[in-house]
């Protein structure tokens, strides 16, 4: 789950301390998430994913990445 996090975190552009106080938590409990893969009760773990724009399953690993929607182009349309 760690990695994941920090994966999740980094590409939104928060720092720990950043997304610690967008949650209500503290950088040290973000550390401990990413290296310790520590789970995060299920009350923090709905705020992270909120925050980070995902699903809790995503988190944990239990479901794929969305796909990020492409940008549409005049190339990639088909008439």
């Amino acid at each position: 789950m760690g990695e994941r996090l920090r994966r999740l975190r980094k590409a939104k552009g928060f720092t720990q301390v950043e997304l610690a106080e967008a949650i209500g938590s503290s950088q040290r409990m973000i550390t401990y998430y990413e290296k310790h893969d520590g789970v995060p009760a299920a009350p923090v773990l709905l705020r992270l994913a909120e925050v980070l724009g995902t699903s809790a399953e995503e988190i944990l690993g239990l479901q794929r990445p969305r796909r990020r929607a492409e940008p549409e182009t005049p190339e990639s349309i088909r008439l």
